[in-house]
């Protein structure tokens, strides 16, 4: 191990595990500090942290935090709508739109382009960029969960380990009443090896309401307006300010698209949307973990990897997530992929009971 793998290991030694209550809990508290009204408030922006370990040519590049560590932050941040950053002050004032410092050649003299800012997501383009609207299916396919019974959501992750270590699985599974506003949530945690968020022991069980369990995000979902344009408009007030809006919009837009309480018409909105954010990437024949045909939606938070959702194309559900290496780092091999889950769901009579028993 190196002083900072020992380093880090001190820093852990005495944290707590984190509950799905807790991240929910701390999440919900986060937003309703911080819930744009109008213009976001001027934020703080962050570069990454990189640990200097020389300029030998022959060093290995220096490792970075895992991938699915930065990922699930910066997709709950975004999805409180905010940033969370390094003390590096932005150079605008309260309000104003940011735009690119670049000298800009002379275009009667120049065959250079003008830099474009990477400040401002531009305005909605006339038509999509990317195919992601081209799964929606008419009408929409949603699970019917006849009253008096439970939604089941299996969500079913491994974890490779970093530099070939020991990597993990964990499994969620999910019993969820008719009424997702009513009544009360079950959770339960099984997991095995080293994998992020595991549960001490390797299991846990949790009671609650919606409210605790997600409350945010479905009140998101429920707040979505019906028409892409007016969603577009949105993100172009919430993220038109800070770096890589695009990459951001994206964010903020799958991760409302993975929520298995979204509702076909949401969803519908979601992808229309995505459809005009060259930051997404659309990709036909591909697969789950556990092998179902899916077609997968997804932006890069940074050049090292990809994280996709892989959506069911005959329902436009979402069936599986994974992040995907786009070259060498870490340890892990270009195209590889490193944390995978599959997404299964079922009608059950009780809470408890699983599908087939």
């Amino acid at each position: 191990m190196t002083d900072l793998d020992d380093l880090l290991a001190d820093f852990r030694a005495d944290t707590p595990e984190m509950t799905e209550h807790a991240f929910t809990r701390g999440r919900d508290r986060l937003a309703a500090r911080i819930e744009p009204a109008g213009a976001p408030e001027p934020i703080t922006e962050r570069e990454a942290v990189v640990i200097p370990l020389g300029t030998r040519a022959d060093r290995s590049p220096p490792r970075r935090a895992a991938p699915w560590l930065v990922a699930a932050a910066a997709v709950a941040v975004l999805a409180a709508g905010v940033f969370i950053t390094q003390d590096q002050q932005p150079t605008t004032t309260p309000g104003a739109q940011r735009v690119s410092t670049a000298r800009t050649a002379d275009p009667a003299t120049s065959t250079v382009p003008t830099p474009v800012s990477t400040y401002e997501l531009p305005p909605q383009p006339a038509q999509p960029v990317n195919p992601a609207a081209d799964l929606i299916t008419t009408p929409g396919t949603d699970l019917v969960v006849p009253a008096g019974q439970f939604r089941y959501v299996r969500l079913a992750g491994t974890q490779d380990g970093l530099d070939g270590g020991p990597g993990g699985t964990a499994t969620r599974e999910y019993w969820v009443p008719t009424d997702l506003a009513q009544g009360q949530w079950l959770l339960e945690v099984n997991s095995t090896g080293t994998i992020q968020g595991a549960p001490e022991g390797g299991h846990s069980t949790e009671r609650g309401t919606a409210e605790q369990f997600d409350g945010v995000l479905i009140a998101r979902l429920n707040g979505l307006a019906a028409d892409p344009a007016a969603v577009y408009a949105s993100l172009r007030t919430q993220f038109g300010t800070t770096e890589a809006p695009a990459t951001k919009a994206a964010a903020y837009l799958i991760d409302l698209l993975r929520s298995p309480w979204a509702t076909a018409a949401q969803r519908s909105v979601l992808l229309r949307t995505l459809g005009y954010l060259d930051s997404v990437t659309v990709l036909p024949s591909q697969q789950t973990a556990d092998g179902r045909p899916a077609v997968s939606v997804g932006w890069s938070p940074d050049a090292d990897y990809r994280h996709d959702l892989l959506i069911d194309p005959a329902t436009a559900r979402v069936i599986g997530d994974r992040n995907v290496a786009t070259r060498p780092f870490n340890g892990f091999t270009a195209d590889q992929a490193f944390t995978t889950t599959a997404v299964t769901e079922a009608v059950v009579p009780t809470q408890g009971t699983r599908p087939g028993a």
